[in-house]
């Protein structure tokens, strides 16, 4: 099994340190800093029961990807966490939190916001890598800026998810991070699986019901199954149409993309593409899809991790909203061969 756990060396810093240390004390500058005088931790919002974060569309298994994910619902200042149930998504639990100390959405190097979108975390650090008045016992790095944010050409780095003393108020602001106590990040800690545990940060969290979910989910998997059909059967015309015209990827422009396939539609005498265990993410009006990818041609075979990056089409003003369209995609390969043959052997296939 792999690690969940990732290293990295000591004397580990966020964003804001590398910007403007003089600026960027979170301690004894921060008027509400001290024992004395901080006010009580907000109450972490509890939903609905039944409810669910819309940008949940579906989790993973747990054979590769995570069957948890985290919200953050920066007007509620709340993390929550969520749990694939089966066939349902259900509510796990909730903490209170910290966020930037500049309320919106992150756009620049330094403005102190907290980034909004859908991230997934990079590594771990504990211990003596951190400041621990600072960083508290736990750090979870996040992807910030992920694909969307530098399609929208944001800068910064060093977000993460990271816990605080009890000494210090939840209510001093972060220099961009998401913060919690650091008992909430000891428990926390078992939920999340680096690079395949999903974190969506956003202004408020809407909810839906598991009716609402399951259809949305269904959608989404017709739409990738319909993609998926289109590559393996060489539909070249049909497979460029879930397209966008602002797609980019590996270097390559729409056309140049189409030029590509079309070469490869030409070389291979087939095609077989399977899709494994899709993970389905939104936030506003974006989607990441994730899944393993078995493809296979009388000239390559190769198994791996994709994601593909959504948009919707623009329909024009006062129109319904387009359908979604590939902006970007990615692919790595899966190098554990065991875990591999694993997923191989027990992937339920998108079509089942």
């Amino acid at each position: 099994m792999l690690s969940v756990y990732g290293w990295a060396e000591p004397t580990i810093s966020s964003e804001e340190d590398a910007f403007s240390a003089a600026a960027s004390l979170e301690s004894s500058q921060t008027p509400d800093a001290s024992a004395a005088n901080f006010k009580p931790d907000p109450d972490p919002f509890v939903p609905v029961p039944g409810s669910i974060p819309s940008g949940l569309t579906q989790l993973g298994l747990g054979q590769y990807f995570s069957p948890y994910a985290i919200v953050v619902d920066k007007s509620a200042r709340t993390l929550s966490v969520w749990r694939k149930n089966n066939n349902q998504i259900v509510f796990v639990t909730s903490y209170a939190t910290d966020l930037g100390r500049v309320p919106g959405d992150k756009m620049v190097l330094g403005d102190l916001k907290t980034p909004e979108g859908i991230y997934f975390f990079e590594h771990m650090y504990e211990g003596r890598q951190l400041n621990f008045e600072e960083y508290g016992v736990r750090a979870f790095t996040m992807d910030y800026p992920n694909f969307f944010d530098r399609r929208d050409r944001k800068t910064g780095s060093g977000i993460w998810l990271h816990g605080i003393p009890d000494t210090t108020s939840l209510w001093r602001g972060s220099r961009g991070c998401v913060v919690i106590r650091n008992e909430h990040m000891d428990e926390i800690q078992k939920y999340i699986a680096l690079g395949r545990t999903p974190i969506i940060v956003e202004e408020k969290t809407t909810y839906i019901d598991p009716a609402r979910q399951i259809l949305q989910s269904q959608q989404m998997r017709t739409w990738l199954e319909n993609w998926r059909r289109a590559w393996e059967s060489k539909d070249l015309e049909t497979y460029m149409s879930f397209y966008h015209p602002d797609f980019e990827s590996s270097g390559m422009n729409r056309r140049a993309w189409r030029a590509h396939k079309k070469s490869l539609n030409e070389r291979y005498e087939f095609i077989r593409v399977g899709l494994f265990e899709p993970q389905i993410l939104g936030q506003g009006e974006r989607r990441i899809i994730r899944f393993v990818q078995a493809y296979e041609s009388d000239h390559l075979s190769d198994f791996g991790e994709k994601t593909l990056y959504l948009e919707r089409l623009d329909n024009g003003p006062n129109a319904e909203p387009g359908p979604w369209a590939i902006v970007g995609e990615t692919w790595k390969p899966i190098h554990n061969q065991l875990l591999a043959q694993q997923l191989r052997a027990n992937a339920q296939e998108l079509t089942r």
